[in-house]
């Protein structure tokens, strides 16, 4: 098991990135809090002055986290309520969660005076101690739902995409570069498409504008994904450049809305229904299923009998699950027979795509022929198996056409990631 300074050391790729640096691991993977292995995405190191916490629990080797970093522990008071909690929050009435057998080194951790629930120990920690510290501290970016990595036999948390929506300085890879940059950096690598994505391109409209404007020039699609909350006047003009979005339906209560969002839920039916009627955008939503918020069978009910009765029984629906993160640790991760529930409730309700996301999901993630019932694109999470589509989105065995924009056979691209510096490429002096 490799110490995260040495697997940053060993990146060929290194990035300078805001006073710290990014590593590119490549084909490096960690083990995960469920005993399963996930690609390290990215590596990150960068200098730290203050108070580090010595972390010391039963039968499992000391660790040094920074305060803010997140530990999957429960209180002694209710074990079976594990939940991610910043290290600065752990007390001696905290176990902490350890996988039983360490996947793949056949190493078995001491149970003695630690409670077995199966697959996992829970460890009590025996000590929180302070010590001041100054030199490099690392993170690890894990692709894999859990967001999950073993640091000495604890399971740890690393960053997601609220990190990136919030623009903290080590957790993004960022460059400047104008619209027609972007447009020519995206032409030479033989992209088909950009998306505008975290944060909301709402944010940054007029900057999207130029940009699909350019992408558009030289036969480059756009996609926004948005939470699609605007007034009408802004959501004609942005449209008017996108050619696909898929748009965020995170509930439909406007208290949800109010009360998780500080929004609401009308201006977000309205460009819903202004897609359909007004645009020729292809469009899919997405509905981020929160434990006890959105996920009832009433509240499933009335949204998918919404989007059945007033977008059509075409426009593909995504119901991913949630994990406790940043502001809402308060919340279970969801599980997978609840997106399995949401999936049959829009089926019942006429929608003839629906998918569930952000798990293993064979079934729930594939597309299926809505005349044959033949699985015709099978997906398992970033990973397609098989394809029985033509190249213009028609059903090999009955000739019925799929709704969508489909263009020839499918890639091998899969879960790999690409990093772009623009900056690199452009010759800017950084």
């Amino acid at each position: 098991m490799k110490r995260i300074a040495e697997l940053f050391e060993c990146c060929g790729e290194k990035i300078s990135q805001h006073g710290g640096r990014i590593g590119l691991p490549g084909s490096v993977h960690a083990w995960t809090r469920g005993g399963k292995q996930a690609r390290v995405a990215k590596v990150f190191a960068h200098h730290y002055s203050g108070e580090l916490l010595a972390l010391q629990a039963a039968c499992c080797p000391p660790i040094l986290l920074t305060p803010n970093h997140k530990v999957f522990a429960a209180l002694r008071s209710d074990l079976e309520d594990v939940r991610c909690i910043a290290a600065a929050e752990l007390t001696t009435d905290h176990y902490l969660l350890v996988p039983k057998e360490q996947a793949g080194n056949g190493i078995r951790i001491d149970a003695a005076g630690t409670l077995d629930t199966g697959a996992t120990l829970l460890v009590n920690v025996r000590r929180v101690e302070e010590t001041l510290y100054e030199g490099p501290v690392y993170n690890l970016e894990i692709d894999d739902p859990d967001h999950s990595y073993l640091a000495p036999f604890v399971a740890v948390s690393n960053c997601q995409n609220w990190d990136m929506s919030k623009s903290r300085e080590m957790d993004t890879l960022a460059d400047r570069a104008s619209p027609e940059e972007l447009a020519d950096a995206a032409n030479r690598l033989g992209c088909a498409s950009v998306a505008f994505t975290y944060n909301d391109p709402v944010v940054f409209m007029e900057y999207a504008i130029d940009t699909a404007r350019a992408c558009r020039a030289r036969g480059i699609r756009s996609v926004a994904v948005t939470a699609g909350y605007m007034c009408a006047e802004p959501r004609a003009e942005f449209f008017r450049l996108m050619d696909a979005a898929n748009v965020d339906l995170k509930a439909f209560t406007e208290r949800f809305y109010y009360k998780i969002c500080g929004g609401a839920l009308a201006p977000v039916l309205e460009t819903l229904e202004y897609l359909k009627r007004e645009t020729r955008v292809w469009f899919e939503i997405t509905t981020l299923l929160i434990p006890g918020e959105n996920d009832s069978d009433d509240e499933l009910d009335r949204l998918t009998g919404w989007i059945g009765d007033r977008l059509g029984p075409d426009v593909p629906l995504h119901f991913t699950a949630f994990h406790p993160d940043w502001k809402m640790l308060d919340k279970p991760r969801t599980p997978s027979a609840t997106l399995t529930r949401a999936r049959h409730i829009a089926l019942a309700n006429g929608l003839r795509y629906v998918y569930t996301g952000n798990v293993h999901d064979r079934e729930g993630g594939s597309t299926y022929c809505p005349h044959c019932h033949t699985r015709l694109i099978e997906r398992d999470w970033y990973e397609l198996g098989e394809w029985k589509l033509t190249d213009t989105g028609v059903c090999r065995r009955c000739g019925t056409a799929i709704p969508g924009v489909f263009a020839g056979p499918p890639g091998d691209w899969g879960a790999r990631r690409l990093g772009v510096r623009l900056a690199a490429r452009m010759g800017t002096a950084r």
